[in-house]
């Protein structure tokens, strides 16, 4: 399906208002009013607002904004291998978005996983084109079934953060299909999404949003889809020509590229027909957006609320548990046997953390937050179980942020006075002199005020004021941390500690336009409140800036702060203590990871490997302890030098605000994981195709997409390169056994399915979840192909013993490949195998089948 129809009454409505339209009324509407809204026509055209996702709706405000409910991030989803859960997610985060009084979720994000190092790989679903276009589906299906838009993104091949809006990505054209358009493709033929956004890069020297093959071509004429595109954030690189490619809406607003500059185009071009046209339809994207969300009339926007449901808190915890992968359980370590032990020691940065979710537009301000260690202690209460902590090392990519969460930075010297938090007082000008204009309290002390500046000040240079009071844990020495967009001072009980005033240096803050971090040491002693003071302001001209690649969207002209302190800690003594609780207890879970500063929108990550010390913690604690569980925490494969030494390995992902609990419920057998893989966990970085090849494109900005199609396992398998774990995989407490599959007809027929059925056992003695997957393989060809492809996938759930049948329908596009002479779609004469297995590297069964006759399609 593409776009379902509007009722016809309602089409009439919106064809009325379009014709009573003047054109300065139309081009109004091509961009947004502010940084979250359309623009509202009084009395004719009401404005529709719009909120980031995709792991939840956050609503206005990028920092401290109004609680919201936070979901396992995109990459855990997938992992689910279960389209029916993800339609549950949909739904619930079409009822979040209502609850901001938004009708647009700015997700899902379903780009590919080209490269381990990607930092927004937790945002999607995977490296499998399928599996993603898949679950997109499902995800869009559940969001507009409650009323609500998407904008499925980032249209196309927005695989790296590095230079992402000027990168230029260099992709034959049967990459560019097989890869990087499916995802979209599917989610169009399945879902009608009424949304979907262009990305930023430069595919084959065209940006996306004016790209005249992937947009024009691909996405309005050959799939024949008639949503609405929105540009992302400062996206829009031309007046005219991204209209015409079918760029709709220019975010946000006020307008950079269109307004005035429109009409002059159309001025200049003695009123193109062409132009004229694009314009036209523009207007009626946005128009019937408006129309298919409910807002037809309605000019009053709602307040947003915190509403905080049970059922999507249980929602998010079962879909948190689904998505957990059990990578390693030697001698059955896992699940925890409460009746065999008296002493479990939780060591790790992450254990008494909770890692939500990666960094950027998927952050939000949760109801609540679970984890590992208080989620362990609750759940043992009533057994016999001492449980002890040790942080063992840590993680954090700059220093750590203020210690609101704990109660240690109020914004009064006092446990019981004032509120948790910072309190920012806004001023006009440079200086933070004269009368302040407006104050909040930020629960936060990453600071980013993009769309947060007091509407007071209009568009004049601001200020602001943070000023908070820190109670340390220990006396010593602590070091205080601090990267800004602009010039920045701080000051310890009214005393200058950092002049941060002349910086040069751009780090990774603030999606690249703030500065490096900047420390200093100071000694303080434990349980003394001090006052701590921040002064900064927007950048300064003499500033370095950002290279953007264009002049759409200047983050640097916000305001952005990023405060920490900590005491400085001895490496060495941490990870000697973790072991020594290690040694004295009966188990040691060890939770390790990444967080939201190393996986993060804006920035893509530099190894695969553990950061800090995690590595050698892990080593020290097995060493004093063999009955160690490893639980890693990321979005992304990451190394491990210790796996041959360690028992049990859990995949947990980020799980949004269950993650605490949807842990422990694996951890202690309440829930069998079944949980898959939806990535390949390579050996080494530089066996990954991309390698060479990402990031950093050099003078020209350019990367080559040298390999083609042949992304994730369609490299490894292919080329039998060993890896960690392979797509798919993922063990559970219980074990099964696959039959030989059947298939009830033996060819592909253009408009026909194929239904694959499976016998499945579970030989095991606890209740469980398989995976079924299938694969298509060719018997030979011509045409150069992977080894196997994933073409479908069924989960079963089964008592002990119980046997079933899982079902898979393969569609008449699964021996399709793509045709650059041709420019179509072929599924080409010949035998080809179904290949039924438990992941792309153990087949379990297979069956014969074949095309006949050639046949070719465009969509």
């Amino acid at each position: 399906m593409t776009v379902s129809p509007l009722p016809k009454d309602l089409q009439k409505k919106v064809n009325d208002v379009l014709d009573s339209l003047t054109l300065l009324e139309q081009v109004s509407l091509l961009a947004g009013k502010d940084f979250w809204r359309t623009v509202e026509i009084p009395g004719k055209v009401p404005s529709i607002k719009v909120t980031d996702g995709p792991s939840g709706a956050r609503g206005q405000f990028f920092s401290g904004g109004t609680k919201a409910a936070f979901f396992p991030s995109g990459v855990s989803l997938a992992a689910t291998f279960d389209p029916e859960l993800i339609t549950h997610i949909g739904n619930a985060l079409g009822q979040e978005t209502k609850t901001k009084a938004a009708q647009v979720l700015l997700a899902p994000t379903a780009c590919n996983h080209r490269s381990p190092l990607g930092g927004r790989n937790f945002e999607s679903f995977s490296e499998d084109p399928y599996l993603s276009g898949k679950l997109a589906a499902s995800y869009i299906s559940g969001v507009q079934a409650e009323g609500v838009a998407v904008t499925m993104k980032h249209f196309v091949a927005n695989e790296q953060e590095t230079k992402r809006f000027s990168v230029n990505e260099i992709i034959d054209e049967r990459a560019l299909r097989e890869i990087y358009l499916k995802p979209f493709e599917i989610a169009v033929r399945e879902a009608g999404p009424w949304g979907i956004m262009s990305s930023y890069n430069k595919v084959n020297a065209h940006h996306a949003d004016l790209h005249p093959f992937s947009m024009k071509q691909v996405l309005r004429a050959e799939w024949g889809w008639d949503g609405l595109v929105m540009s992302d954030w400062g996206g829009t690189n031309s007046t005219a020509e991204s209209l015409i490619a079918g760029l709709d809406l220019e975010m946000p607003g006020p307008t950079r590229r269109r307004g005035e500059l429109l009409l002059k185009a159309v001025q200049d071009t003695n009123s193109s027909p062409e132009l004229l046209a694009a314009i036209k339809t523009g207007a009626r994207h946005v128009l019937e957006l408006i129309a298919r969300t409910g807002r037809w009339g309605k000019f009053q926007e709602a307040e947003e609320q915190a509403v905080d449901k049970l059922e999507h808190r249980e929602l998010i915890r079962k879909t948190g548990a689904h998505g957990i992968v059990l990578l390693k359980n030697e001698g059955a370590t896992l699940p925890i046997k409460r009746e065999q032990i008296k002493s479990v020691a939780w060591i790790g940065p992450n254990a008494n953390e909770t890692i939500a979710g990666g960094g950027g537009s998927a952050n939000l301000n949760p109801h609540y937050l679970t984890n590992p260690l208080e989620s362990f202690t609750a759940a043992v209460e009533e057994n016999d179980i001492k449980v002890a902590y040790e942080i063992g090392c840590q993680t954090e990519k700059w220093v750590r942020v203020f210690p609101v969460e704990e109660g240690r930075a109020r914004t009064a010297p006092s446990a019981t006075e004032g509120a948790p938090g910072l309190k920012v007082d806004f001023f006009g000008g440079r200086e933070c002199s004269g009368e302040c204009v407006a104050s909040n309290v930020m629960t936060t002390s990453n600071i980013f005020l993009m769309d947060g500046k007091p509407p007071v000040l209009g568009d004049q240079d601001y200020s602001v004021r943070i000023t908070t009071y820190i109670r340390p844990e220990a006396t010593g020495e602590h070091v205080v941390g601090v990267g800004s967009i602009g010039p920045t001072k701080i000051y310890v009980d009214d005393k200058l500690l950092i002049d941060h005033t002349h910086w040069i240096e751009l780090g990774e803050l603030f999606f690249t336009s703030g500065s490096e971090e900047v420390t200093q040491k100071i000694h303080l002693e434990a349980g003394k409140w001090y006052k701590l003071v921040a002064e900064t302001t927007s950048k300064s001209p003499e500033q370095k800036l950002p290279d953007m690649g264009n002049d759409n969207l200047d983050f640097a002209s916000a305001i952005g702060i990023r405060l920490g302190i900590d005491a400085v800690r001895d490496v060495q003594e941490y990870i000697d203590r973790a072991a020594t609780l290690a040694k004295k207890s009966d188990v040691a879970v060890v939770v390790v990871g990444m967080n939201n500063e190393w996986e993060s929108e804006g920035y893509d990550r530099h190894t695969m490997a553990l950061p800090g010390k995690q590595n050698e913690l892990i080593e020290a604690v097995v060493k004093a302890n063999p009955n160690t569980i490893v639980v890693n925490q990321s979005g992304c494969p990451v190394t491990m030098p210790w796996l041959d030494r360690v028992p049990a390995v859990l995949q947990a992902w980020y799980q949004g605000q269950e993650a605490g609990n949807a842990l422990v419920d694996v951890l202690l057998g309440k829930v069998n994981p079944s949980g898959r893989l939806p990535i390949t966990f390579p050996k080494r970085l530089e066996d990954n195709p991309s390698f060479g090849n990402f990031g950093d494109g050099g003078e020209k900005n350019q990367i080559a997409y040298t390999e083609g199609i042949y992304v994730g396992y369609r490299h490894y398998n292919s080329r039998d390169i060993p890896v960690l774990f392979p797509f798919g995989f993922g063990l559970s407490y219980t074990s099964f056994e696959l039959g030989a599959p059947t298939v009830d007809q033996a060819a592909f027929e253009i408009g026909k399915k194929i239904t694959v059925q499976v016998p499945v056992k579970n030989t095991g003695a606890i209740k469980g979840i398989e995976t079924v997957q299938v694969y298509l393989a060719p018997k030979k060809s011509a045409v150069d192909r992977p080894k196997r492809e994933l073409k479908g996938f069924a989960k079963i759930e089964l008592e002990a013993g119980e046997s079933g049948v899982a079902r898979i329908e393969l569609d008449h596009y699964a021996p399709g490949l793509f045709c650059e002479e041709r420019k179509c779609w072929r599924a080409l004469e010949g035998a080809y195998v179904v290949e039924v297995g438990r992941n792309v590297q153990e087949i379990d069964g297979s069956v014969e089948v074949a095309v006949e006759r050639e046949y070719e399609w465009v969509f």
